[in-house]
Protein backbone atom coordinates (compact mmCIF):
# COMPACT_ATOMS: atom_id res chain seq x y z
CA UNK A 1 0.00 0.00 0.00
CA UNK A 2 1.69 3.12 -1.02
CA UNK A 3 2.01 5.88 1.47
CA UNK A 4 0.24 8.20 -0.20
CA UNK A 5 -3.31 6.06 0.20
CA UNK A 6 -2.85 6.38 3.79
CA UNK A 7 -1.61 10.21 4.00
CA UNK A 8 -3.84 11.24 0.40
CA UNK A 9 -2.78 15.10 1.01
CA UNK A 10 1.11 14.71 1.11
CA UNK A 11 3.07 13.80 -2.01
CA UNK A 12 5.96 11.17 -1.09
CA UNK A 13 8.85 11.59 -3.26
CA UNK A 14 10.39 8.45 -2.24
CA UNK A 15 7.43 6.24 -1.78
CA UNK A 16 8.74 2.83 -2.76
CA UNK A 17 5.69 1.62 -4.62
CA UNK A 18 5.78 4.85 -7.36
CA UNK A 19 9.61 4.82 -7.57
CA UNK A 20 9.40 1.49 -8.22
CA UNK A 21 6.43 2.26 -11.12
CA UNK A 22 8.52 5.18 -12.31
CA UNK A 23 12.08 3.13 -12.85
CA UNK A 24 9.94 0.32 -14.15
CA UNK A 25 8.21 2.09 -17.20
CA UNK A 26 12.46 4.32 -17.40
CA UNK A 27 13.87 0.69 -17.54
CA UNK A 28 11.78 -1.03 -19.71
CA UNK A 29 12.99 -3.31 -21.60
CA UNK A 30 10.32 -4.26 -23.65
CA UNK A 31 6.73 -2.72 -25.13
CA UNK A 32 4.69 -5.49 -22.63
CA UNK A 33 6.45 -4.32 -19.44
CA UNK A 34 6.13 -0.35 -20.55
CA UNK A 35 2.00 -0.75 -21.08
CA UNK A 36 2.68 -2.72 -17.50
CA UNK A 37 4.35 -0.06 -16.03
CA UNK A 38 2.21 2.55 -17.16
CA UNK A 39 -1.19 0.51 -16.10
CA UNK A 40 0.81 0.60 -12.25
CA UNK A 41 1.46 4.66 -12.63
CA UNK A 42 -2.29 4.96 -13.70
CA UNK A 43 -2.98 3.69 -10.48
CA UNK A 44 -0.88 5.87 -8.14
CA UNK A 45 -0.64 8.57 -10.55
CA UNK A 46 -2.71 11.23 -8.03
CA UNK A 47 0.63 10.44 -5.64
CA UNK A 48 3.07 11.81 -8.55
CA UNK A 49 5.23 14.52 -7.71
CA UNK A 50 6.77 16.92 -9.95
CA UNK A 51 10.11 15.12 -9.95
CA UNK A 52 8.45 11.69 -10.76
CA UNK A 53 6.36 13.40 -13.53
CA UNK A 54 9.93 14.50 -15.23
CA UNK A 55 11.45 11.17 -15.11
CA UNK A 56 8.68 9.71 -16.56
CA UNK A 57 8.36 12.05 -19.18
CA UNK A 58 12.23 11.73 -19.63
CA UNK A 59 11.62 8.01 -20.11
CA UNK A 60 9.97 8.78 -23.14
CA UNK A 61 12.59 10.43 -24.47
CA UNK A 62 15.50 7.96 -23.81
CA UNK A 63 13.80 4.71 -24.05
CA UNK A 64 12.68 3.16 -27.39
CA UNK A 65 10.37 0.83 -25.54
CA UNK A 66 8.79 3.94 -24.46
CA UNK A 67 9.21 6.12 -27.13
CA UNK A 68 8.26 3.51 -30.33
CA UNK A 69 4.87 3.47 -28.12
CA UNK A 70 4.02 6.74 -27.22
CA UNK A 71 1.19 6.44 -29.37
CA UNK A 72 -0.68 4.10 -27.86
CA UNK A 73 -3.95 4.83 -26.13
CA UNK A 74 -2.79 3.92 -22.49
CA UNK A 75 0.75 5.70 -23.31
CA UNK A 76 -0.16 9.02 -24.79
CA UNK A 77 -3.00 9.39 -21.71
CA UNK A 78 -0.30 9.50 -19.19
CA UNK A 79 1.76 11.17 -20.92
CA UNK A 80 -0.77 14.05 -21.89
CA UNK A 81 -1.97 14.11 -18.01
CA UNK A 82 1.49 14.48 -16.76
CA UNK A 83 2.26 17.16 -19.44
CA UNK A 84 -1.10 19.15 -18.46
CA UNK A 85 -1.01 18.65 -14.63
CA UNK A 86 2.69 19.01 -13.93
CA UNK A 87 3.12 21.66 -17.16
CA UNK A 88 4.53 24.95 -14.14
CA UNK A 89 7.16 21.86 -12.97
CA UNK A 90 8.27 20.15 -16.20
CA UNK A 91 11.65 21.50 -18.22
CA UNK A 92 10.43 22.66 -21.79
CA UNK A 93 13.53 20.79 -23.26
CA UNK A 94 12.07 17.43 -22.06
CA UNK A 95 8.26 18.54 -22.90
CA UNK A 96 9.25 19.81 -26.10
CA UNK A 97 10.39 16.77 -27.99
CA UNK A 98 7.32 14.57 -26.29
CA UNK A 99 4.62 16.99 -27.73
CA UNK A 100 6.47 16.49 -31.61
CA UNK A 101 6.30 13.10 -30.97
CA UNK A 102 2.80 12.88 -30.03
CA UNK A 103 1.38 15.24 -32.51
CA UNK A 104 3.53 13.02 -35.27
CA UNK A 105 1.47 9.81 -33.72
CA UNK A 106 -1.86 11.77 -34.28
Amino acid sequence: MPLSSVLPDIRFDDDPEIEAAVLALSESPSFKETHDAVARLMEVYEALSADQAQRILEAGSVNSQVSRILGDDDIRELYDRVMQDFSDALASEVVTPIRERLAADS
